[in-house]
């Protein structure tokens, strides 16, 4: 019995233990099927792979084959160009032209000395310009000194004492950069004659706005120069400066005196210089028109006004 009782307790041990076993087992097994799953998953990451790598090999392997074929196509093209090569007689000119086989060539129509030189053009029309303005300030633009005289008497008096003084300033001006700062032109008269169809012209546009407009008429003289000043093109191309500004430019005397004086100091084509001329002119004439219109109106006013004036009668307004 006592027998018995021992070897009862060792099957209880042994029970124990047992069941220490089996769930390990179990935790084993379930450790077993997870790693399964990865292995499954890595099977199918692996076969991925291996098309993929089947896809690069084929496309490597056609890659290769049209390298190959570019290969024979350049060796062939190589072989054609020796050929053609070995044809070529061996010259001077073939030897420079494979040497330079691009030229240029500098054609130097209107060359200047010097910056100044080639600044001329735009300052002398700057300073034949605002020396027309000056002149209003001096000058009386709409009186005279004979009491009475007509509108027509008041025209004449005052274009012949503006265009006076613009020929004055005119041949001071051009002698001053001839013979004062030794500019050197293609002709001197020429020179000289057109700088005084420039200044004439500009006198008689200040002329006739600040005689209708008068201290308006600055103003309006003054915004014209700016504008000049901005699409002449007197100091860079035109094609510089904003399209509505290239537009006007065309339109703005001070833009034709600076060509013209260009094609006299720079370039000596002369045909330039009398078109630019004739433009001027037509500027010219037509601020004489303006001027001489309103003399005339205004001048069978201040006739009326003094008939008035001399009967007694009360002036009406």
């Amino acid at each position: 019995m006592k027998q018995f009782s021992g070897k009862l307790g060792e099957a209880a041990a042994g029970g124990t233990q047992l069941a220490s076993g089996a769930k390990q087992l179990g935790t084993g097994t379930a450790a077993l099927q997870t790693g399964v799953g990865k292995l499954s998953g890595g099977v199918s990451s692996l076969a991925d792979g291996s098309k993929q790598l089947g896809d690069g090999a084929g496309k490597l392997a056609n890659g290769l084959t049209e390298l190959k074929d570019g290969s024979g196509e350049l060796a062939t093209k190589l072989k054609d160009a020796a050929q053609k090569t070995s044809e070529v007689k061996k010259t001077d000119e073939v030897v420079n032209m494979f040497a330079e086989p691009v030229s240029s060539s500098e054609n130097k129509t209107e060359s200047v000395s010097n910056y100044g030189t080639g600044m001329t053009p735009f300052f002398l029309s700057i300073g034949l310009f605002v020396g027309s303005l000056i002149s209003t300030i001096v000058l009386k633009m709409r009186e005279t000194s004979v009491s009475g005289a007509t509108g027509w008497n008041r025209f004449v008096s005052r274009t012949l004492v503006f265009g006076s003084v613009s020929i004055f300033q005119s041949v001071i001006l051009a002698s001053f950069m001839l013979y004062g700062l030794g500019l050197k032109t293609h002709s001197a008269g020429l020179f000289y004659l057109f700088t005084i169809i420039t200044g004439l012209t500009f006198m008689l546009i200040v002329q006739a706005l600040v005689t209708w407009l008068d201290l308006p008429g600055r103003y309006v003289i003054i915004l014209l120069l700016v504008f000049q000043l901005a699409a002449s093109a007197g100091t860079f191309p035109i094609e510089l400066i904003p399209s509505w500004l290239q537009a006007i430019s065309q339109w703005l005397p001070m833009t034709h005196s600076i060509v013209g004086l260009r094609a006299v100091v720079s370039s000596g084509n002369f045909d330039v210089m009398w078109h630019q001329a004739e433009i001027l002119s037509i500027y010219a004439v037509v601020s004489v028109l303006l001027t001489l219109t309103y003399f005339l109106l205004n001048g069978r006013r201040t006739k009326k006004d003094t008939e008035v004036a001399e009967s007694g009668q009360p002036l009406t307004v």
